[in-house]
Formats: structure tokens, sequence, C-alpha cells
């Protein structure tokens, strides 16, 4: 994190299990964060099941990192139908329990999604 950046607080600490040191130490910084998900994702369009919170995220990186986002980020409910998104809160809480994860990671985070989304479409084809 840059020096005037106070987010990181002991909430977030808890939640991410990642002391603000720790990030000081071994993180790396907004210029290299940003260029590196760009050639990651560049061209592509990513999915977030908290949009708003990620999206005001990555535009204060990429704002201090002075370069321009070149992927988009979209909702993950744009890619789902109707009995699609009624079934994914208990399918999450299922997949959450079965993996037993424990961290508050993105690759964690983004396993999880993953396979509650391989369920819930994979439910909404056998059911039709």
């Amino acid at each position: 994190p840059l020096d005037d950046w106070q987010a990181w607080n002991d909430e977030a600490e808890e939640l991410h299990g990642i002391k603000r040191e720790y990030l000081l130490s071994r993180g790396i910084d907004v210029v290299a964060a940003a260029e590196t998900l760009n050639r990651a994702l560049g061209g592509m369009t990513v999915y977030s099941d908290a949009w708003g919170n990620d999206q005001s995220w990555l535009a204060l990186l990429f704002d201090c990192a002075e370069r321009v986002q070149g992927f988009r980020l979209a909702a993950l409910n744009q890619l789902l139908d109707e009995d699609q998104l009624d079934r994914w809160a208990v399918t999450k809480q299922a997949v959450e329990r079965e993996l037993a994860i424990g961290r508050h990671r993105a690759s964690s985070d983004a396993m999880i999604l993953q396979q509650t989304f391989r369920r819930v479409v994979t439910m909404a084809r056998t059911a039709h």
C-alpha cells in the first residue's frame, strides 16, 4: 500500500489474515500491480461477485499507478439467468463448506466462485 492508504485497518487485517507490516515488506508497488494485472487480463472481461467494491479498489490502484486499466470488470450476475441467481447463495455456501478453505485470499475466493458457477450452470442444464 502507498503510505497514504489507510484502509488496511484491524478489520481488514483480521478478514484477510495479513498484517499491514507484511504488505509493506513483501508487497509489490502499485505500478507493478497494475502492470501485472494488465498483462494477465489485457483485453478480457473478468467477473466479480462484489463488483462495486472491487471496481472501486481497481480504480484507485490504476489511478495511483497512473495507468489505464486494460481489462473490463463486470458483475458476475451478468452471466447468470434468474434460476441460476436463485440458486447462487445456497450453492456457494455448500461449496464453501465442502472446500473448508478458511482463508480469505483471492485465489481461494476465485476457486469458490468457479466451483459455484460451474454447479449452478450444470444444475440449470440438467433441470431442463
